[in-house]
C-alpha cells in the first residue's frame, strides 16, 4: 500500500513538472545555420541558447521561430552542456542534427521552440 501511494506520488510530480499538453510528437532535421547565447541583460534565463537549422520548423510559440535550451525547459545542467556541445559541433563541421519537438506548440519556452532532444547525424 504504501509503495503503490508513493509511486503514486512520484507519476503525480512528474506530469505537474512536464508542461500541459505538451507532448514530442515531430522532429526535424537540418544543418545548424545559427547559434546565439543570449544574456539575462536581455531579460532570459541565464545559461540559454537558441539555435536555428536549415529546414527550421515554424510553431505557434511566439514571435520567434528558433530553438531554445534553457532551465526553464531543461532543468539539468550537464544536460543542456551535452546539447550546446552538440549544436555546436555540428555547427562547427557543417553536420546535420535532429531536433525533437512539440509541432503544436505545446512545449514554448521564452516564445522560442522547447527542444526534447538533439542527435547530431
Amino acid at each position: 500500500m504504501i509503495q503503490a501511494k508513493a509511486a503514486a506520488a512520484a507519476i503525480a510530480c512528474l506530469l505537474v513538472s512536464l508542461p500541459a499538453g505538451a507532448t514530442y510528437n515531430a522532429t526535424a532535421t537540418g544543418t545548424v545555420a545559427y547559434v546565439q547565447q543570449d544574456s539575462p541583460a536581455m531579460g532570459y534565463a541565464p545559461e540559454t541558447f537558441t539555435f536555428t537549422i536549415t529546414n527550421q520548423p515554424s510553431v505557434a510559440c511566439g514571435a520567434f521561430h528558433y530553438f531554445i535550451i534553457s532551465p526553464n525547459s531543461i532543468p539539468d545542467a550537464q544536460t543542456r552542456k551535452n546539447m550546446v556541445a552538440l549544436v555546436v559541433e555540428a555547427k562547427a563541421t557543417g553536420g546535420q542534427v535532429e531536433v525533437a519537438y512539440d509541432s503544436t506548440g505545446g512545449y514554448c519556452d521564452q516564445g522560442m521552440i522547447g527542444v526534447y532532444y538533439i542527435t547530431e547525424l
